[in-house]
């Protein structure tokens, strides 16, 4: 499942790609733009595991390739990585990137080599994550064992979250098993490495702005944090430690931390490179194209990056719900010194719902900047000259209906509106 970019970057590198997408994960102009970069092209259904390994293991013998790797969502890592295995064609064993995809299985990994203790429970259904709450202790963080993007991510709390629960795991059509764990309460941070042969080697740490309870959608990234040297060491010694520990050998991955009072916690790695245009703010502080080094990484060749010359910040969108019926002012927004990018992914007639993942934000401002509070600055200029108009729901849930209709949309550090 390779995007664009990276179908022309592997071909930088001198590959050649035969791309594998299911054609419903992406539009018609954009596959066709895939299809144009790539040697070969075909299409499987990923929502059908057992199909998908099947053509993935055809169009490998198909056209002799000497290397079967994934680089797209979540939902393709495993049996992408066990078709590979089947064909002797991996780089990484299925095992390795198991305990990196699913939750349960990463946190019982940590637990047998004593590495980042956090009480957890693991449940199979819905009804019985109150049970584990109890064990636990509220407040408790419930969140399914497969997953990303902080869909189904939920802060157990009090009485009434058990009936905001069942409600957001109905309106998601959440399935178990699900992961109950205790709060961790400190700054979080993604650690950003790249694995050649068994070397990790970490490219940089991205500081995380979060949303309200109960669902903590991250709401702004910020390369490279604001941390001391003790504390980077820590982010990644802790991370490298997991890398050992699950054997993966070559390729990015993205290692979220918390840190606690009591150090640091792993919240959750993945196999791959950091979402929310991570890989973008990496190259405007260091200049080192990460996306291009997965693929130096697959010929054996470690990563060479270079200080940080700058900050980068990415900041999502608040726009209030309702029915938006005008987006004005993204041209004039991206002109604007120091912005690199502003994405408004929701366009007139659309009706906007409250954020409760990563899919479900408005958009987004990318800020380059000598400091993060000059990212910041420049983030709150290019949100202001947005106007995003937005007629009020016909029923709503704190600040009056025309109150918050009247009020442009902005992109506000970890503010973003409920209903």
């Amino acid at each position: 499942m390779p995007y664009r970019q990276l179908v022309r970057k592997a071909r930088a590198a001198g590959f050649w790609v035969c791309s594998v997408w299911d054609p419903t994960f992406e539009s018609a102009d954009y596959l066709a733009d895939v299809r144009a970069a790539s040697d070969a092209f075909h299409t499987a259904d990923f929502g059908d595991e057992l199909a998908m390994r099947s053509e993935l293991v055809r169009c490998a013998r198909l056209h002799g390739v000497d290397l079967l790797y994934g680089v797209g969502r979540d939902v393709t890592h495993m049996p992408t990585h066990t078709a590979a295995a089947e064909l002797d064609l991996a780089v990484n064993s299925p095992e390795s990137v198991h305990v990196l995809t699913d939750k349960a299985a990463m946190r019982a990994l940590l637990a047998r080599h004593s590495l980042s203790p956090v009480r957890t429970r693991t449940v199979g259904d819905v009804a019985d994550v109150s049970d584990a709450v109890g064990e636990i202790g509220a407040p408790a963080v419930v969140k399914p064992v497969a997953g990303s993007g902080s869909r189904g991510v939920f802060l157990w709390e009090g009485a009434q979250s058990g009936r905001h629960w069942r409600l957001l795991a109905h309106a998601q059509s959440l399935r178990g098993p699900f992961l109950v764990e205790e709060f961790l309460r400190g700054p979080e941070f993604s650690v950003e490495t790249l694995s050649v042969a068994g070397v990790h080697h970490v490219i940089g740490v991205t500081a995380k702005t979060l949303g309200p309870r109960p669902h903590f959608v991250e709401m702004a990234h910020h390369h490279p944090a604001d941390v001391t040297a003790v504390q980077r060491s820590a982010l990644e010694q802790v991370t490298t430690a997991l890398l050992d520990a699950a054997g993966y050998r070559t390729g990015p991955a993205h290692t979220e931390v918390i840190l606690t009072e009591a150090g640091p916690r792993i919240v959750e790695s993945q196999a791959r490179l950091g979402g929310d245009r991570i890989p973008r703010l990496i190259e405007l502080a260091t200049g080192y194209d990460i996306e291009a080094g997965v693929f130096d990484a697959l010929l054996g060749n470690a990563p060479v990056v270079g200080p940080p010359t700058a900050t980068a910040t990415i900041r999502y969108l608040d726009i209030p719900v309702g029915c938006v019926t005008s987006v004005e002012g993204v041209d004039v927004a991206t002109a604007q010194a120091g912005v690199d990018d502003v994405v408004v992914s929701v366009t007139a007639g659309d009706r906007i719902e409250a954020t409760r993942d990563s899919r479900s934000r408005h958009g987004h401002v990318i800020t380059v900047g000598e400091t993060r509070a000059m990212c910041d600055a420049r983030a709150d200029r290019a949100a202001a000259t947005l106007s995003i108009l937005v007629d009020p729901p016909l029923v709503t849930a704190g600040p009056p209906a025309r109150e918050r209709a009247s009020r442009p949309a902005h992109a506000m550090d970890g503010d973003i509106v409920s209903a």
